[in-house]
């Protein structure tokens, strides 16, 4: 398929490729939004002297960027970072522990449940949203309310969510490093756009298949969750997600069966040129041992740009991908009748 503009269009009549290329603006929109809120509220700069960990809650959209944040620093953070996808906390929130709740709508119904246990047990606060429920529970107790514009669907504001959890990390202390000049080069660069088309050309290959995504763990990880949740979302096709190096101790040995199913698969790996060499050569091993079962392997890497240059970069590329599936299946990218449905009886 050539995916002209026309072609495209009669499928996206939402315009979901528009907020797909839009995430290098988000992310400079962030730095004013934050700019301007530390500068309405300068409580929340340095907390870290004060608080034992950090607790995320969010759902889907809303949370993957917080994922993202979270492998980013691990490496650097002076406090332990935890995110909850639940209606319920871990026992060991308390006072000393800081909480950001982010919901794009304001109205999800786990982020709400749990974000009122931690106001039970005291927790000091930031909201993360665009309006809803969750942002009159925050004004109704002075709680700091970061909000981020409406008109995106919430999977599609991730250049707003993870930039703005990158610069509350850098607000609240947690991190040191000159994360400003290293996002002013992510948005200078655009390095995403520079794999629009090699997303066709995998999309192509894809299409029709059932991909299992491997990678290695931390951000790549949830890169791969990325992916998975992407294509479910985007092009209303299932997936599998799994890691290096657990995969090696167990999954590896499901390879020898299924001749009907293998015939379907399309091994995804995910690569960075920051992947150990453990993981270089376990999936270049596993690789070899499993060559012959799957329909196909396909690589997808962002092998040049500084580290966060790459990070947006392959959320970028692993995005289009799903969006240019979704136009070979003829599905509408921004359509989530399933999800609403499954809201809606919830309800009732």
């Amino acid at each position: 398929m050539s995916f002209s503009n026309q072609s495209v269009s009669e499928i996206d009549v939402h315009n979901m490729r528009e907020q797909i290329e839009s995430i290098y603006i988000q992310i400079k929109d962030s730095l004013n939004l934050m700019n301007d809120f530390i500068k309405k509220d300068s409580s929340y700069k340095n907390i870290i002297y004060r608080y034992d960990n950090i607790l995320i809650i969010g759902m889907g959209g809303s949370a993957i960027g917080a994922d993202f944040a979270r492998t980013i620093i691990q490496q650097d953070s002076l406090l332990p970072v935890f995110v909850v996808r639940d209606y319920f906390i871990p026992g060991w929130v308390n006072n000393k522990t800081f909480v950001i709740a982010c919901s794009y709508s304001g109205n999800t119904e786990e982020t709400l449940t749990a974000y009122n246990q931690c106001l039970n047990r005291k927790c000091m606060s930031i909201v993360i949203s665009t309006g809803g429920k969750i942002v009159e529970i925050a004004n109704a107790n002075n709680i700091g309310v970061l909000k981020i514009p409406e008109g995106f669907q919430p999977r599609a504001a991730i250049g707003y969510s993870l930039t703005l959890f990158l610069l509350l990390f850098k607000e609240l202390g947690i991190i040191k490093d000159d994360l400003i000049g290293d996002l002013d080069i992510v948005i200078k660069n655009k390095l995403g756009l520079h794999y629009v088309n090699q997303a066709k050309l995998i999309a192509n290959k894809l299409h029709g298949t059932l991909p299992i995504i491997y990678s290695s763990e931390g951000y790549m990880s949830v890169l791969a969750i990325r992916l998975k949740s992407q294509l479910a979302e985007n092009a209303k096709m299932l997936s599998y997600q799994s890691t290096l190096p657990e995969q090696n101790h167990n999954e590896i040995e499901g390879w020898c069966n299924q001749k009907k199913i293998m015939s379907l698969i399309s091994v995804v790996w995910l690569k960075d040129v920051d992947d150990s060499i453990f993981i270089k050569k376990g999936m270049h091993n596993v690789k070899k041992i499993i060559k012959n079962h799957p329909y196909q392997h396909v690589d997808i890497e962002v092998d040049k740009g500084t580290f966060l240059e790459r990070i947006y970069a392959m959320i970028h590329f692993v995005d289009w991908i799903s969006f240019y599936l979704a136009i070979l299946y003829k599905s509408n990218p921004a359509l989530i009748g399933n999800i609403l449905r499954l809201k809606s009886s919830h309800k009732e």
